[in-house]
């Protein structure tokens, strides 16, 4: 009787904070590395836009939100967005005259890739739907992240002697009718 009971209290303890906690945190891993390989197949392997002078990288992070609960934050929030849905183009970049009388009137101020220039045009860029991509990416992954771990919490309260992947499918789908 004193198995069963054991036994009992070990099940139990698939519920405890800290075995749903593991479990956030290796579906906020997974969610992190699928949006980021998402990102990384739009904009190229270093996650930021090569026309910028400024490198901003696209960067995903996860916080737990409460036992057993992940919240994933790409950030920064604003380049996801361009990254998703793209940017007008049309307006010109001008830079600021000196406030001295004698500054000159045009200041080449603007580094472009032909050189610097007085003034330059920002172009339009149709955007690639990166922030969708890597939501549906990231929705796809924690579960399956999670159902992994759980199946692992499972195998080491079931018994040392099983393995975790015998949880499931058990026979079926071997091939063999022995």
């Amino acid at each position: 009787m004193s198995e069963m009971t054991d036994f009992a209290q070990r099940v139990a303890s698939l519920t405890d904070g800290d075995v749903l906690n593991r479990m956030a945190d290796k579906g906020g891993t997974a969610g992190k590395k699928a949006g980021l390989e998402r990102a990384r197949r739009d904009l190229g392997a270093d996650l930021a836009f090569s026309g910028w002078r400024r490198k901003v990288k696209l960067g995903i992070g996860w916080d737990r939100s409460g036992v057993g609960r992940v919240v994933i934050n790409y950030r920064p929030a604003g380049i996801w967005v361009i990254a998703d849905e793209g940017r007008r183009g049309g307006k010109q970049i001008k830079p600021r005259r000196g406030r001295e009388p004698s500054a000159p009137p045009h200041p080449k101020a603007v580094r472009t890739p032909q050189g610097f220039r007085a003034r330059s045009t920002v172009g339009a860029w149709g955007g690639k739907g990166t922030l969708k991509d890597a939501i549906a990416a990231a929705r796809r992954e924690v579960p399956r992240a999670a159902a992994e771990q759980f199946r692992a919490e499972i195998g080491a309260v079931v018994g040392a002697g099983r393995s975790a992947s015998s949880f499931s499918g058990g026979a079926r789908g071997r091939g063999s009718n022995d």
